[in-house]
């Protein structure tokens, strides 16, 4: 029988929290963070491409995009 402890580690990366050893992402701040820096470069309109529909990865990056450039008073992306 392979001893377990011989097993390579590894880690679960995850758009929820998780009890054991995972990576999970900051998918809000992304959005906000991309679209801060596409504001400061200049730009002006914008689109959105995202994952699978329904996805809470997706959801969460464009809620912060679209917060960001609504503050800013830039129309939603399309």
């Amino acid at each position: 029988m392979p001893n377990p402890a011989s097993k390579p580690p590894r880690a679960l990366a995850t758009a929820r929290a998780c009890t054991s050893a995972c990576v999970t992402g900051a998918n809000r701040q992304g959005g906000e963070t991309v679209a801060a820096f596409l504001l400061a470069a200049g730009h002006r309109r914008f689109g959105f491409i995202a994952g699978t529909e329904g996805a809470s990865t997706s959801g969460e990056r464009f809620e912060g995009y679209r917060q960001v450039l609504a503050e800013a008073g830039v129309p939603p992306p399309v």
